[in-house]
Formats: structure tokens, sequence, C-alpha cells
């Protein structure tokens, strides 16, 4: 086994840093009927003429390059009819660039995706001599010879896989990319894995495979799908084949959530690249030119100049703000699976009444779905075999740190393992209730089916057979707990005070190297030596959240002490110790809730199997809870807890402030009504911040 797990991985193709990729449409006419694919209904002959192309490229190397290096892409129908044409305008560009010092002189590549009937052709074959480590050429091969006669089909009606698989041992032996693009609709998954095996034998290691955007599945085809899916899953793991192959299928960064940081960018490049139509229309995607849309739409609408006039700029403004957050709606913003969901500007425009590319078409939204579960399931039963943290976890933790945890629709689910665990915020623990193992395992397995966090309060080591901690949890923990954590994902949070800090300093670290979090609890009595308790605390924790476990119950006197306390602390040189405290790195941050969110995105299961919005609630009445099963916890859109609910918080830009709907809740009587202190406590904080951020 190798070190370097590629599974689901595809390579990059083309040059280092931005790429500008540039596609001429040089025929529309195909030697092949393709059922399925994005550009449909290539009907009548067009042809582009090489001064329309001429005309193309000097208004192109006329204008500012966006990008270090340039994709001068050739497409058609089939381009390889029109190999002379797409020889005498690469001519053209080499020259041009040459003549003018262009950047893109030296960075360049030529581009040409075919069906493969005419590669081995004289015209072919002399282009790529030709243009030796400038030129790339892309075989589309759907699989089985079943899968792709099905789909490939000459003008006479015969297949044409005997002839596309002669050519691709040349094919692979001229370019170093073993790499090609298969797409599956509702007629063929019965053949994907073994299309996907087969392309591995036939030795394209790397395989660009998604289902179609259209609206073309039947019942059934989700079980179909999801089966053919796992029985690939077990070849590859039988077979020990991550390490060399690759199908999209398996990215590991498919299926869990995404959050604001990435929803502000498009899945795609459309309205930063060029497409040029037959006549020198420019589109901002070849999706958008008039023979890959259906009957019903129009692609002369979309265009955004021509080779005459250049580029409209004002027809590019719709695309400065498209991002997946402009074309989802509410289900789609916090869905649980949104990684790797497939989002194309062009099909929705295509697909939508309006005719807009800001309405997110959802077809596949069952496909997808089918694919994430086929997905966890393997990458689970990578991680039991092998013993490893999945790569899957580990693209998660990274994308929930770079989102500051709290991607839409996250869900974080804290466990009560004992009624007599070390409270970790401003609640008593009593009982003696112990959860059981039935409920535990039912929690993780909808926890897991969901992308939920399990944060488990007390130690669950020796309760339960079913944990793994392979897969991204967090502990929170008394310092006395001899729990240490296991590696990247499994992270341990210690709870401190001003009794056991001392204590705390101690060999009790991440093994992994990692610097540890703590969360310090205070009360009123603690202000005065806070500068001594954060002093100590930042010697061996990385992070630490300070908790003030009475504060609804402060007086003036001391929110003026705190205030002058955290002023003095505010000054002092420690930021260079890479340590980050919640009430100064996190200050004035719109993008972090500091708030739990608790009864929001944040829930609680008690050992009595119910659901509460925290801890507190639970510990303060029984029968105080939110949701009888967890299978029943959502994010609502209209919740008392939230911000929005509350008329002293809706409009209020302090985002240092910890909302706490329990103190809410036992000073006003109302979880959406704010104690007065907790909004001057709130406010004193939000003064102070200013060199505090390292460790984030």
């Amino acid at each position: 086994m190798k070190n370097e797990i590629i599974m689901g991985q595809l390579p990059k193709q083309f040059g280092d840093g931005d790429i500008q990729d540039i596609t001429f449409s040089v025929t529309e006419d195909c030697n092949l009927r393709c059922k399925y694919c994005y550009m449909v209904h290539k009907n009548d002959f067009k042809k582009m003429d090489f001064e329309t192309a001429r005309k193309s490229v000097d208004y192109l190397l006329s204008i500012e390059p966006p990008s270090k290096f340039v994709i001068w892409d050739f497409i058609g129908g089939e381009p390889t009819l029109e190999m002379e044409l797409i020889d005498q305008i690469t001519d053209y560009i080499k020259l041009k660039q040459y003549l003018l010092n262009h950047p893109w002189s030296d960075n360049h590549m030529f581009f040409i995706g075919s069906n493969g009937i005419l590669y081995n052709t004289d015209a072919v074959q002399d282009y790529i001599t030709k243009n030796r480590n400038h030129v790339e050429i892309g075989i589309t091969i759907d699989g089985t010879k079943e899968k792709h006669d099905l789909q490939r089909v000459k003008r006479d009606g015969s297949g044409s896989y005997d002839e596309i698989a002669r050519i691709i041992p040349l094919w692979l032996d001229q370019f170093g990319v073993r790499m090609t693009k298969v797409t599956f609709a509702s007629d063929d998954l019965c053949y994907l894995k073994d299309s996907i095996i087969h392309l591995w034998d036939m030795g394209i290691t790397h395989i660009a495979a998604n289902v179609v955007f259209e609206d073309v599945w039947k019942p059934g085809d989700t079980d179909i799908f999801e089966n053919q899916l796992i029985q690939l899953a077990d070849y590859i793991l039988e077979n020990k084949l991550w390490s060399e192959y690759s199908v999209r299928f398996f990215d590991p960064n498919v299926g869990f959530h995404l959050g604001s940081v990435d929803k502000k960018v498009n899945f795609c490049g459309t309205g930063k690249m060029i497409a040029i139509d037959t006549e020198g229309k420019f589109f901002p995607c070849v999706r958008f030119i008039d023979f890959c849309l259906s009957s019903n739409s129009s692609g002369s609408s979309m265009n955004i100049g021509n080779c005459q006039t250049g580029m409209d700029m004002e027809r590019l403004r719709a695309f400065e703000r498209l991002s997946m957050t402009a074309m989802n709606d509410f289900e789609c913003e916090n869905c649980e699976i949104a990684s790797g969901c497939f989002a194309c500007a062009g099909f929705n425009y295509d697909d939508s009444e309006r005719k807009t590319i800001y309405r997110r078409a959802k077809h596949i939204c069952q496909m997808q779905k089918a694919q994430v579960r086929a997905n966890k399931y393997f990458w689970r039963e990578f991680s039991k075999r092998t013993g490893m943290v999945s790569p899957h976890q580990e693209r998660r933790m990274s994308t929930y740190q770079r989102n500051n945890w709290n991607p839409d629709g996250l869900i974080y689910l804290f466990f009560i393992i004992n009624d007599n665990m070390v409270s970790h915020c401003n609640y008593v623990p009593n009982g003696d209730e112990v959860m059981s193992s039935e409920t535990f395992e039912r929690a993780m397995s909808v926890a897991r089916a969901r992308n939920m966090i399990p944060v488990f309060l007390g130690n669950p080591k020796g309760l339960l057979s079913d944990l793994d901690n392979r897969e991204i949890n967090f502990k929170i923990l008394s310092c006395s707990d001899t729990y240490n954590s296991t590696n990247s994902v499994d992270t341990v949070i210690r709870i401190i005070d001003s009794d056991t800090l001392e204590y705390s300093i101690d060999e009790y670290s991440n093994r992994d190297g990692n610097p540890s979090a703590c969360i310090l609890r205070i009360q009123a009595s603690d202000i005065d030596k806070l500068d001594e308790l954060i002093t100590n605390a930042q010697y061996k924790y990385g992070r630490v959240n300070i908790i003030k476990r009475d504060v609804s119950a402060w007086s003036e006197r001391d929110m003026e002490n705190y205030d002058e306390v955290l002023k003095k602390l505010d000054n002092k040189n420690f930021y260079n110790r890479n340590v980050s405290v919640n009430i100064f790195s996190d200050n004035n941050k719109a993008e972090m809730e500091i708030g739990c969110n608790a009864g929001v995105t944040s829930f609680t299961i008690a050992p009595n199997g119910k659901i509460y919005p925290c801890p507190a609630f639970y510990f303060e009445n029984r029968d105080s809870y939110c949701f009888t099963d967890v299978e029943n916890i959502r994010i609502e859109k209209d919740n008392f807890f939230t911000q929005n609910e509350s008329p002293f918080c809706k409009d209020c830009t302090n985002y240092q402030c910890r909302r706490c709907v329990f103190d809410n809740k036992v000073a006003t009587n109302f979880t959406n009504i704010p104690s007065s202190v907790q909004c001057k406590v709130a406010q004193i904080e939000q003064n102070y911040g200013g060199a505090w951020s390292g460790g984030e």
C-alpha cells in the first residue's frame, strides 16, 4: 500500500495558478450520435471559418491577460473533422503570441476533445507531432462495449466501441494524463461498476465520472446507482486500488456541509472563461451556445460579445455575483451533503422557466444522496481496513476549520454520557442516569448519516463498542481524565477552572502535535485573577474559551472590575505565543458565530433519549426537551432560539456576545430576551481584542 491516497482525486492537467479557458466551436457536425451529453441537438452543419477565428484571437490577445496560463480548447461536434482549420488557427495563435511577446507565448496549451474515431489518421497524428508539449487530446470512451455502444452510435447505427478501443493504447502512449470523462444516465446505470473497472484495465487510471443533470431519472435508479457504487467500492478495497486509480464518485471532498466561505464562489468557471461559436459570438461558457441548449431555449440572448466588437462587460455583470449561495434555495443552502454536488449555471438557465442562472436545477438531488451514501461506505470501510483516518474525514475537517466550524446546516449533537459528568458551561449536573449503548448507537447512526458533529460530555471509552475515533468528534473532558486524542480528527477539549488549572498543566495534550483547547470556567470571584489564569493556560493550550458561569448575577462592581482586567490583558504581549482566547481573538468577526446556537444548530441528547437545546435545559427540567427522538432533529426557518427572533439581538452587531438562551430563560423567563447584564458584559468585551489573533 502506498502512502499517497488518490482515490477520487483527479490530476491537474495544465500549468500552475489561474488558467484562462478559451473554447472554439469549430464545427457542429459529429461522427456519432450521443443520447446523453451536455451538448444536445447538434443538428445543422456549421463550420467556423478562419477569418472568424483570426478576429477572435486578435481581440483576445489585445486585452489584458486575466491569467498566467491559457488553454485554447477546440470542440465540435467532432473537432477532428476540421484538423486543417485547427492547424491553421493554432499556427496563427503561436505566431501572434510570439510577435506580441505575450505572456501566453510559452504558457499555453491546445486541447481537443474527441470521440477518437479519427485519432489515428495522418491529419491528427501530424498535428500531435507538430505541437508536441503544447497539445492534449482527450478521448471519450464510456466503459464496456455494452455501455459505450448504447450511447456512442455511428451514422449507420452501429456502435463505435471497437474502433475507439483499438486506438486507446496509442493515445495512452502519446499522452501522460490517463484520464477520460464518463457520463451515466438512467439507461446505462447497470453498467457502471463494470465500465469503471474496464477503463482501469485498459490503462485509463483517472475517471471523471458523473451523472447527467437532466430530468431523466426513473423510480429505482437511485437504488441501482448506489448498489453499483457499493459493489465498485468493495472491488477497490478488496484489490487495494485506492493509491493507483481514481473515480470521481469516491472523491473525498464529496458529501459534507459547505460554509459561507466556500459558497461565496461558483461551482465552475462560467463567466470567467470564453466560448466562441462558429459565427464568432462570445459566451460565458460552451453550455450557453445555441446547439448546447434544448429546443425551447435560445443562447443568443446569453452572448457576451463577439469577435467584431469585443466583450460586452455589462453582459457579464450577472456572473460577477454568481455563487453557490446565489443559486441555492433554503434546502440546498442547509444541505448536510452539499460538498461536491454539481451545479451548472448553463443548465440552470436552460432548465428554468424564467431563463435565469440564479435558480438551481435539482433533478440530481436524489442521485447525489445515493452517491454520498456509497462514498461514506467506501471511506468508512477504508478506515476499518487500513486503520487510517480517511481523506474524506481530513477534507471534511479542513473545510469546517476554514469555515470557522459554522457552515450552514451543520448540527452539533452533544451526548450526555452520564448525569455525573463535569459541567462545561453554566449548568449544574444532577441525577444518576447513564446513557445506554442502544441510545448511543442509534444517535451515532443518525449523526453519521447526517454529518452531525458528535460532542461527548464525559468519556465514552469502555461504554460503547461502535465509537470510531477516526471520524470527526469532540470530547469535552475534565483535566483529570486520562484519555488522549489519537489523531487529528479526534479532538479533546479540557475543562479547567481556578481549582484545577495547575493540575491540568501536565502531559495531557493531543498526541498528534496539534495544540489542544480548553474551556476555562470563571465566575465573579475569579475576575481579579483572570490574568494569572490565562497566563498559565496559554502555556499549555492553543485555544482558551472563557465561559462565565454566573454572569447574569454579576453586579455593577463585578462588571467594572471585569472591564479593568480585560483592558490590562488586551495590552499584554501574549499573541506571539500562538494562542487564541475567545474574548480577544474572536472579537467582531461577522463570519464567526460566537454563541453556542443551542436549539438552532446545536442540540443535546440525554440519557433518556430525548433532545434538548443544551445540557442546561435537561438538568433544569427533564420535560423541557425540543424533540422526542434524535431522528426528528431539524433546522427550522422560524425558531425562537435564533438571534433574528430576539427584538434585542436581531439588529445587534456585537458578534462577541455568546447569546446564551439558557441565561435568557433563567433571568427573563424568555429564551429570546437577554438579561441586561449579559448585554452589558458583551458590550465590555466588544472593546477588546486588538492583537490577540494567534492560534486561530
